[in-house]
């Protein structure tokens, strides 16, 4: 299961979470990023199944300072890549 997680977090808690969801999730992590805007924290998450989602998810919403934790998970696929095409970069 392809899940992707939007954190906000306590400002003052940012790069703690930033490492505390580095070590809970690297087992499953296949990117972590911070962000601006809205969200502080881009979390992509690779699991088994849905139990372990849900399982990883609750971890993750019960760090100290994180005030909000959105979800997505991919339902269905028709591509995906890394690169984006030359043609797009110009």
């Amino acid at each position: 299961m392809l899940t992707y997680a939007l954190i906000v977090t306590n400002k003052n808690l940012k790069e703690d979470i930033y490492i505390k969801i580095k070590q809970l999730t690297q087992a499953y992590l296949k990117r972590l990023h911070k962000v601006s805007g809205e969200y502080d924290l881009f979390v992509e998450l690779k699991l088994q199944n849905e139990q372990k989602m849900v399982d990883v998810l609750n971890k993750m919403r019960n760090i100290e300072g994180v005030s909000i934790l959105r979800t997505f998970t991919v339902i269905h696929k028709t591509k995906e890549h890394d690169q984006v095409p030359k043609s797009l970069l110009y």
